[in-house]
């Protein structure tokens, strides 16, 4: 049982850090990416809000915040 569940764990922390590193990553270019960024990231794709996170990086990085 603990196997299988590893395994999960493994898959979804692998397929959220691919999408971070696809959309997330390019915004900010070489600058910093906060902890507390990938914290939010995580807690958006856990609950199904990932769109409405992936907006409001857009806007902040936009405009350079």
């Amino acid at each position: 049982m603990e196997t299988t569940h590893q395994t999960n764990y493994d898959i979804f922390m692998e397929n959220f850090s691919k999408k971070f590193d696809e959309e997330v990553k390019p915004l900010y270019g070489n600058g910093p990416i906060y902890t507390n960024l990938v914290t939010e990231a995580l807690h958006a794709y856990i609950d199904g809000e990932w769109d409405k996170f992936m907006k409001r990086v857009k806007e902040e990085t936009k405009y350079g915040l």
